[in-house]
């Protein structure tokens, strides 16, 4: 006997919507990850992360058509083996293709297709707790689905084409209030339940061969079962679990909600607009998956990356919207096991402002309204003056320090009363000018809190995507603005040398680590005692100026937040905001820290220190300008230089783009030291992040570097193959944020802007393409020729009043008709601009 065998089970398609929960179909033809019950990875009470209430074991497909058969490629299960029951098969093989939001599972007789609708700009439809499956045969047959209660002492009801869940639980149980339902559509439906489990029933797989199933198979309701019949059925599995909290007792909810009360209404609303609901799936997913043009193993990767909003967002009844920076994923042996890779924030963490500039192009593209959101959460959330984090992050500056602690002294007093403290804190900082006010924050830790403002980069990020949702939106995010304005005046207030950001210790979470284990080492202490202690011998006494690479100590003058300071000046300067001159800055930067291929990783000017790392992310802000059709802030031939030593350097043909690289060959990891302050190297540096291998792909095929950005790309999608990874990707946790970035592809391919305000569309230089574009509010597909560009609108609405083009426009037409002057588009229209 020969088998040939493959492992591909680590990852598959997410069911279910946006902050919904989750059900993931995978290659074997299983349901995995059931995170819908508000537990597991999505929860944030940190007891229900590692509570699953079903697992792969607890639901199956199976039919009867010319001989019934278990619909997975897993082993023989529910009752059959090769003695008793040896007809109740498995299949032999399963041919899965992933592409989300749709999975299609074929063997030799039938077919399976699971999907849940996903629709550019259509939040609600976009966020249905739902997961639909159709079954197929050759004949007609009998179809199956059977699902363990996920309540312990629940009860099923059985209508006539219904199954329908339900159990009493406590208050504070995630289930509470909530259920769970499965609607048959098909012929000869019969709805049933079974005492104990499948296996135990050979009466009922009997019954089932023969044609026939009873209502209930014993007295208590331990699975439900539910039967249709004919060449092709339909079953919609549906769920209603409001009681989503935070660990603080918030009530986070659900934002299908706001449309319906329990699972029957849902499955209702879908079976109602099933068809509409899966033609806009199906027209989403046909025009990203056959591009013409570009290799479709690219468009594959590309897609792959939105399984993220649904498998790791929130989305509240009050329409907050959350996406985890890394998903800690409990539910699968293979990753919480002996040989576990997954890691992840054992704590909640939401919205990372330093992950979300890569993540950001896609959402505000897609779904407009949760980009605004997520602004407005952001802003919120800033440093407000006389604030405890304003106090505490004024007296974290050896200047406002040294003052405060000279006034204490004079007057002991002070410490009495909070509101002394306040004031003689505003008095020191507007003397020093070191004030913190409008810093942003990190992330979230919970429900609408945040965990600090350690790093120097976020105000430059923030603003720019600010910035970037200004040009495709308009004025509705000028809300926001003044925030996005005093996160970059707060950088600039406090953390400028001579012109540029300065990086002081501690700057780098390693070097703590570093700092704390060497105390330790000294003498018979504990290593917790010092990791505190330890930024104490740092300049400032809390982190104030790491960067989105956390673990990798920068310090002085850093090529990536020096790149950053030059897009948020670029784009400042668009409202008349001329924070600095761009010019003298880029030349500044320029002199310090080009060495002639690409901008340094650092340069400390007192100590004259430097690392001569080349840093994959180095050009940030500019991808950003890319994206939102600023003009370069760093002239493109340089761009184009340090492109070339990002591949040259940084990439590695087995491994991707690392993080950082020397020229020299030194790989920090292997001797366990950096080049630059001479303390062990984290794996960060010597680590490829699949999103900025997509940001830096996407920004070499902009200037012209097709083929070194399709063999990063391919060493991707070669990688997580092998890992049987293809729908996660990892980084802190599963099912990363930053691999979002990947929607810059077809952004940058495509590469237009169109500009809501003036109703301006820019087309800009083409190449020979058919893929799909997004703008917020309208989307469909893009084809470019030679001579010619075309867009026909698939969903939402376009006004254009301005066409530019690069070339003289010979004419524009819709839907074959000659036209000028205003342009409405609505889905099914066709604009053609011929030069």
């Amino acid at each position: 006997m020969k088998y040939v065998y493959s492992y591909t089970l680590g990852s598959g398609i997410p069911l279910g919507g946006m902050g919904t929960g989750s059900i993931e179909v995978r290659s074997d033809g299983r349901l995995y990850e059931w995170t819908i019950f508000n537990n597991g990875g999505i929860a944030d009470i940190q007891s229900l992360r590692n509570t699953y209430f079903l697992g792969p074991m607890d639901s199956f497909f199976a039919v009867n058509g010319s001989n019934p058969r278990i619909l997975q490629a897993y082993n023989y299960f529910y009752g059959g083996d090769p003695y008793n029951l040896p007809w109740l098969r498995p299949i032999k093989r399963v041919e899965f293709s992933g592409e989300f939001p749709f999975a299609f599972l074929n063997s030799d007789e039938y077919e399976l297709t699971a999907f849940s609708p996903f629709i550019p700009n259509d939040i609600k439809n976009s966020s249905l707790p739902v997961a639909i499956f159709r079954l197929k045969a050759k004949e007609t047959s009998d179809f199956l689905m059977g699902i363990r209660n996920p309540f312990e002492e629940g009860k099923i009801d059985t209508f006539s084409n219904w199954l329908v869940f339900a159990g009493e639980v406590s208050s504070n149980d995630p289930r509470y209030k909530g259920n769970l339902c499965v609607k048959a559509i098909g012929g000869d439906v019969i709805p049933s339940s079974l005492s104990g489990d499948p296996s135990q029933h050979r009466e009922m797989w009997i019954d089932f061969r023969n044609g026939a199933l009873k209502r209930r198979y014993g007295e208590k309701q331990d699975w439900g079962i539910i039967k249709s019949r004919g060449k092709q059925v339909t079953f919609i599995l549906s769920w209603y679990f409001p009681s989503f909290y935070s660990r603080e007792g918030e009530r986070i909810g659900h934002y299908y909600e706001n449309f319906f009360s329990d699972c029957a209404e849902v499955a209702n609303y879908v079976e109602a607009n099933l068809r509409e609901l899966e033609e806009k799936t199906k027209s989403f997913h046909d025009v990203l998956y056959n591009p013409k043009g570009i290799d479709r193993w690219i468009a594959d990767l590309v897609g792959s990356q939105l399984t993220t909003l649904v498998k790791s967002t929130w989305l509240g009844k009050d329409g907050f919207f959350g996406i985890w920076e890394g998903y800690y994923n409990t539910a699968d042996e293979r990753k919480s096991g002996p040989f576990s890779y997954t890691g992840g924030p054992v704590r909640t963490a939401l919205n990372t402002v330093d992950v979300m500039i890569y993540a950001f192009p896609a959402i505000i593209n897609l779904f407009p309204e949760i980009g605004i959101n997520y602004l407005e959460e952001i802003g919120r959330h800033s440093i407000k003056r006389n604030s405890p984090p304003w106090l505490l992050y004024s007296l974290t500056f050896p200047e406002n320090r040294e003052l405060y602690v000279r006034e204490v002294e004079k007057d002991p007093t002070i410490l009495t009363e909070l509101s002394r403290i306040y004031s003689l804190v505003n008095k020191i900082t507007n003397v020093t000018g070191k004030d913190p006010e409008g810093r942003i924050p990190h992330f979230f830790t919970t429900y609408k809190k945040v965990d600090g403002y350690q790093r120097i980069d976020l105000g430059f990020e923030y603003y720019l995507m600010w910035y970037f949702a200004r040009k495709l939106i308009g004025k509705e995010v000028d809300k926001v603005h003044q925030e996005a304005k005093d996160g970059v005046y707060s950088v600039l207030r406090t953390q400028l040398k001579d012109g540029l950001p300065y990086h002081s210790l501690p700057s780098g979470l390693e070097w703590m680590r570093e700092m704390a284990t060497n105390l330790r080492d000294a003498a018979s202490y504990d290593l917790e005692m010092f990791r505190p202690i330890s930024l104490l011998l740092a300049p400032n006494v809390i982190p104030i100026s790491i960067t989105t690479l956390d673990d990798w100590t920068m310090i002085g003058w850093t090529g990536l937040t020096s790149g950053l300071l030059l897009a948020t000046t670029n784009a400042m300067s668009q409202f008349n905001e001329d924070i600095l001159n761009l010019n003298e800055t880029y030349h500044k930067i320029k002199k310090i820290l080009w060495n002639g291929e690409y901008l340094i990783d650092w340069y400390e000017p007192n100590s004259g220190n430097k690392d001569n790392a080349c840093v994959a992310s180095q050009l940030l802000g500019q991808w950003v300008e890319i994206l939102a059709g600023l003009p370069p802030s760093i002239p493109y031939e340089e761009q184009i230089s340090i492109l070339r030593s990002i591949f040259k350097y940084n990439y590695k043909k087995e491994e991707g783009v690392l993080n950082g690289a020397y020229p020299s060959g030194y790989r920090p990891n292997f001797s366990g030291m950096y080049e630059g302050i001479g303390i062990k190297a984290s794996p960060q540096v010597d680590t490829p992040w699949t999103g900025i291998e997509f940001s830096v792909a996407s920004h070499m095929m902009y200037l012209g570097m097709d083929d070194e950005a399709k063999e990063i790309l391919k060493n991707v999608y070669e990688r997580y193959e092998l890992g049987g990874n293809f729908w996660n990707h990892e980084e802190w946790g599963a099912h990363y944020m930053r691999p979002l970035s990947a929607w810059s592809i077809p952004l940058v391919l495509n590469n237009m802007i169109y500009d809501p305000e003036s109703g301006e569309l820019t087309i800009r230089n083409q190449r020979k393409i058919e893929w799909i574009f997004t703008f917020p509010y309208a989307w469909g597909k893009f084809t470019s020729e030679e001579n010619y560009v075309k867009l026909r609108l698939l969903g939402g609405f376009l006004r254009i009043r301005k066409i530019v083009t690069e070339r003289p426009i010979l004419n524009v037409k819709v839907n074959g008709v000659e036209t000028s002057g205003e342009i409405s588009l609505s889905p099914g229209d066709e604009l053609e601009v011929k030069w």
